[in-house]
């Protein structure tokens, strides 16, 4: 099955340009088929986005983000404006879509050359999703609901091996595909496997806001 978390699509190369507004500010970034959203900034990450600029009162000043799944690179890219003294990371399974955040948050940095985020870095993310070695303060993240349960909670198991003792998770998921019933998977196997509990922190146009973390 070719999708969007594979690892090479093979959905013929056709490039985009999209352009979007979050809390005041425009950017602009290429895209192409066979990636996750291609032709516009998804809604569910958008709700995400603007719940941490705006309503999440996190202070990620010199904090290490991990874009986990970043696709064509929108969270690092609006992250890295909204909070330039942060070191941004991202990653990806899908070939096309990392070089396409790499790309775009080259681009976008020149453009910007006083500010921190000049060194954010990207790590293809291998098929086992293990190649992941540091540890990260805040992993943010669109999961790829889509791709099935399994694959979401493999990929959530691989997020938590990147998180620092005292970091958090950031997912949206749709009320309609599944957010209810990941948060009981989380608070129950994460829960007695890791110490890891999931909260739903806000709802916005269908969309839940959950966080994981360490359980004290």
């Amino acid at each position: 099955m070719n999708h969007y978390f594979s690892e090479n699509p093979q959905t013929p190369y056709k490039e985009f340009s999209v352009v979007y507004e979050l809390c005041g500010r425009k950017f602009i970034s290429k895209t192409a088929s066979g990636i996750f959203s291609p032709k516009r900034l998804d809604l569910g990450t958008k709700v995400l986005l603007e719940y941490i600029i705006k309503r999440s009162n996190l202070d990620m000043t010199n904090s290490s983000i991990l874009d986990f799944g970043c696709g064509w690179g929108a969270i690092s890219q609006v992250l890295g404006t909204f909070f330039p003294e942060a070191n941004i990371y991202y990653t990806d399974i899908n070939l096309r879509a990392f070089d396409l955040a790499k790309k775009n948050l080259n681009s976008f940095k020149n453009c910007f050359p006083e500010k921190s985020f000049l060194d954010v870095e990207g790590v293809f993310l291998d098929t086992k999703m293990t190649n992941i070695k540091n540890k990260y303060k805040f992993i943010i993240s669109n999961p790829p609901i889509k791709s099935g349960k399994k694959a979401l909670q493999v990929f959530t198991i691989s997020a938590l091996k990147a998180l620092e003792n005292n970091g958090q998770i950031f997912y949206v998921i749709h009320k309609n595909l599944g957010a209810d019933s990941f948060v009981k998977w989380v608070n129950s196997y994460l829960l007695k496997a890791y110490n890891i509990g999931a909260v739903k922190v806000s709802s916005a146009k269908g969309y839940r806001i959950i966080v994981l973390k360490k359980q004290l």
